[in-house]
């Protein structure tokens, strides 16, 4: 049985390797003329936003050019047939001079997310959530960055637009092109830290205010009751118990941000959560489509685990590298499910987080009986919700406390 599940997966993850992306030289020799399309589509798109303008190889110094950062264009063959280019810059120079502080930008917290889905089911509210389309390109670049294009990149860029070929030069026979950013671009180590403040700046002058537990979760009172938003990156959950008040507030993020990709109603995906809001004031979460992608193996198992989770037999053989790393990606995979969706693998899922560094076949018989049971239960969803917002209940084991007192 052990073996036919390993073979199962590695079909598997071979044909989803398909779909993943791989880079423009590669993508070109896949997908020939359509990768290039897709290229010169992203590379037009970027253009038109105006994210970047040309500059002269000679006006710039050895260290400017020393520190350009790559332009990485990737090429992703998509589930629906067509081939999509994708380009980012290469931030890994600027790890080495700018600091964490200057750069990093968090997540909205799960129990942010959790808290404000049972206050918009108890209450009843209106739930909309929206993705702003590129958002990273609305912010301003406010240091001199430089990217630059070699190769074939290069030439295409010039088809997307004729005017950069007088900037052109020639190093090490390759024609190279350099470029000043003036948008935030995805890959800069703090495009997410200039997002964030563009997006909340504008939230500010809309009249919302900062939660003072989450920098991404804003509120403003309208018509007397709390309208709130929680946002990652580009996706926002609003909720108000008026639908009138949603959607204006949608109508002026867009007047900023250009038109976004809106749904309202009870049925949203959100963070890589399926949300559905019932008529019994309660939430169901499930993420299925997210865990389907590793469902092939079939069995019986009505439990996680057995009561020999947390046995380890040190006789049992060592993965091989290929199978360690699938161990890994996939634990990983189920572990972002698990503190989202499904709570009861959370006992499970830890234990094989410590053993992803040195798997053997008993840590991937383990894993095994855990996918069944995924499998096994795939449409089992978390509910949660609240019957009174103004008590809370909190339980403590204090089993052992006595061995802390003197």
């Amino acid at each position: 049985m052990f073996k036919k599940v390993v073979a199962l997966t590695i079909a598997h993850i071979k044909s989803a390797a398909k779909h993943e992306q791989a880079s423009m030289r590669e993508g070109i020799k896949r997908y020939g003329e359509s990768a290039i399309k897709a290229v010169l589509k992203e590379y037009a798109q970027l253009d038109n936003k105006k994210i970047f303008r040309p500059v002269k190889a000679s006006g710039l110094t050895v260290h400017q050019k020393r520190g350009a950062l790559n332009l990485l264009t990737l090429v992703k063959f998509k589930r629906n047939g067509t081939v999509k280019g994708r380009a980012c810059a290469d931030g890994r120079k600027q790890r080495l001079h700018v600091s964490k502080d200057e750069s990093t930008s968090l997540a909205v917290q799960l129990e942010s997310i959790l808290m404000s889905l049972m206050i918009a089911a108890l209450e009843p509210r209106n739930v909309a959530t929206c993705d702003i389309v590129g958002a990273y390109l609305f912010a301003d670049m406010d240091e001199f960055v430089i990217i630059r294009l070699k190769g074939e990149s290069t030439n295409i860029m010039c088809e997307t637009n004729t005017t950069y070929r007088d900037y052109v030069t020639y190093e090490k026979g390759k024609p190279t092109l350099y470029l000043q950013l003036t948008k935030a671009l995805y890959g800069c180590v703090r495009s997410a830290l200039l997002w964030y403040r563009t997006l909340s700046e504008e939230l500010f002058d809309q009249g919302f205010k900062l939660n003072p537990y989450d920098p991404y979760v804003v509120n403003k009172i309208v018509d007397g009751t709390q309208c709130t938003i929680c946002w990652y990156v580009d996706d926002l959950k609003i909720s108000h118990v008026k639908e009138l008040v949603v959607s204006d507030v949608i109508k002026k993020i867009e007047t900023k941000f250009g038109k976004m990709t809106v749904k309202q109603g009870k049925l949203h995906t959100f963070v890589g959560m399926d949300i559905e809001f019932t008529n019994d004031r309660t939430v169901k979460i499930s993420m299925k489509d997210y865990i389907k992608e590793y469902m092939d193996a079939y069995g019986r198992g009505n439990t996680p685990a057995t009561d020999t989770l947390f046995v380890i037999d040190d006789a049992s053989q060592q993965l091989s590298e290929s199978k360690c790393e699938m161990f890994h990606h996939i634990v990983s995979k189920l572990l972002y499910v698990s503190k989202r969706a499904r709570i009861d693998i959370d006992l499970a899922i830890p234990f094989l987080c410590t053993r992803v560094s040195k798997s053997t076949d008993q840590d991937w018989e383990k894993l095994r009986r855990l996918l069944v049971y995924l499998k096994n239960t795939e449409d089992m969803a978390r509910t949660i919700g609240a019957d009174n917002l103004d008590i809370l209940h909190t339980w403590v084991d204090l089993h052992g406390y006595w061995l802390c007192t003197p």
